[in-house]
């Protein structure tokens, strides 16, 4: 009996048990969370600033082209047989087409017809790059262009044997009612877009949108009325090219006359006037103006091109790494360099009886501008009143005397911004000022100053992904 009372039952301690597991299943959901930001978090990387070297800026840029150009239109209603190559320079006085079916002028063309047994090496070429150019167009997106194509090589094909019958149709006088001569010269083209007659201070940025531009080529044999279009006569090989022109480009040419550019299809570069000039939409605008080559774009209304300067010198560093921020912006001659308190300046502070005292307040220079100091300082606000002092050494060097003029006070009241970049030479960041000159062709760098007051040397490091870092942050 006294041994059935003895027998102890023990019990497992599932509250224990419990305990453990959560704090496991804690651990684990921790370690996952922190694993997570650990692989998604972008990392801070660092950029070592190489040896200053010559770098080709060749910036591209497409151009909206304008030229002096001119739309003659029908006197009377006719059928318009067209007599002369479209592209062509006429002198004045030569037929541009005829507004009757004339035997005479058939039995002239019909001569002429056969003897041209084959198309001319140039006319081959020409239809060759204009199939070409109509297999490259998008139809799915904008199929009006399979018109327009069909219409351009219509009228290629008539310009090619028109180019053996022109001196036959020049030959009919100028009072035949049925043959119409031009009353200049220039060149002539036998269609019309949306941008006819445009100057480049008409062209805004809507202009580069190619979905709103249209063009109309008109075919040979067409009947036509009084008043409607006959040809376009451009007067001469001039053209200007205007652009939207970036800040950093604007900056760098703004005192320019005349700048050089590549034309990218024709593998030409050429010297032009410049000058820049803001359209009616506020856009920054940018026109180049060529005495020549313009009949090499006399189908075209945009054109793409490099603006080719000559080689810069200078740091190469990633455009992720610059940023800006705001800056004190005080006088010179209120900044002082004192060995025993350091570099700062004199703040006033009111106290509480009401009298001013000048305090010293230490600042970090980042930059300087003509007479002025960009400065940070922790306590000193556009608001602040700073007092003029001046430092004196003793003769024999070893002492100073810093001396107040509370009567000299200056309002600190401008802030401005400064470009730069984080500096991680001593470990932690520090803004460092830089001078951009231009960027590199791929839009990825910038070219900057090597000579920057207050700027960066070779072999600094600085932080590639400034957005992640702020100033004094310790990296490493």
């Amino acid at each position: 009996m006294a041994d059935k009372n003895n027998k102890v039952i023990h019990y497992k301690n599932r509250w224990h048990g419990s305990v453990i597991g959560f704090l496991f299943l804690f651990i684990f959901i921790y370690l996952a969370v922190q694993l997570y930001f650990f692989f998604t978090k972008e990392k801070i990387s660092i950029f070592e600033v190489q040896e200053k070297a010559l770098y080709s800026i060749a910036t591209d840029y497409k151009g909206f082209i304008t030229r002096d150009e001119q739309i003659v239109t029908l006197k009377n209603d006719a059928y318009v047989n067209y007599s002369v190559r479209e592209g062509l320079k006429t002198a004045l006085g030569s037929t541009i087409y005829t507004t009757q079916d004339i035997s005479a002028i058939t039995d002239a063309l019909l001569k002429e017809y056969s003897s041209a047994q084959i198309l001319s090496t140039s006319s081959i070429s020409t239809l060759k790059t204009k199939l070409e150019k109509a297999a490259r167009h998008d139809l799915d997106s904008n199929f009006s262009l399979a018109y327009q194509d069909k219409n351009d090589l219509e009228v290629s094909v008539l310009d090619a044997y028109l180019m053996v019958a022109s001196d036959a149709l020049d030959s009919f006088s100028s009072e035949d009612a049925y043959c119409v001569k031009s009353d200049q010269s220039g060149y002539v083209l036998f269609r019309t877009d949306t941008y006819d007659g445009y100057t480049p201070e008409d062209v805004t940025r809507s202009c580069f949108d190619e979905e709103s531009y249209s063009m109309k080529v008109y075919a040979n044999g067409e009947q036509r009325k009084k008043g409607d279009f006959a040809y376009k006569l451009v007067s001469d090989d001039s053209f200007c090219i205007t652009f939207p022109i970036s800040d950093t480009d604007a900056a760098r040419y703004r005192n320019k006359k005349y700048l050089s550019i590549k034309l990218t299809s024709i593998g030409v570069t050429v010297n032009g006037s410049f000058y820049l000039h803001t359209a009616s939409d506020g856009t920054s605008m940018a026109t180049v103006s060529l005495n020549k080559y313009g009949s090499s774009y006399l189908t075209e209304r945009y054109l793409d091109f490099k603006i080719a300067e000559d080689d810069i010198k200078g740091y190469k560093i990633p455009k992720s790494a610059v940023l800006s921020k705001d800056f004190l912006v005080v006088p010179e001659q209120y900044v002082i360099n004192s060995e025993e308190k350091g570099v700062g300046v004199y703040k006033e502070v009111i106290q509480s009886d009401g009298s001013a005292k000048a305090v010293f307040t230490k600042v970090s220079i980042y930059a300087k501008q003509g007479n002025s100091y960009y400065i940070s300082a922790s306590g000193l606000t556009t608001e602040d009143y700073l007092i003029g002092a001046s430092v004196e050494k003793s003769e024999d060097g070893t002492s100073e005397t810093i001396t107040t003029d509370p009567t000299n006070r200056h309002l600190i009241a401008v802030s401005a911004p400064l470009t730069g970049v984080y500096s991680v030479n001593r470990g932690y960041c520090i803004f460092r000022q830089i001078d951009i000159l231009s960027e590199t062709s791929d839009h990825n760098y910038y070219i900057i100053n090597t000579g920057t007051y207050y700027g960066l040397s070779a072999y600094d490091r600085i932080i590639l992904n400034a957005g992640l870092v702020t100033e004094n942050q310790i990296i490493y």
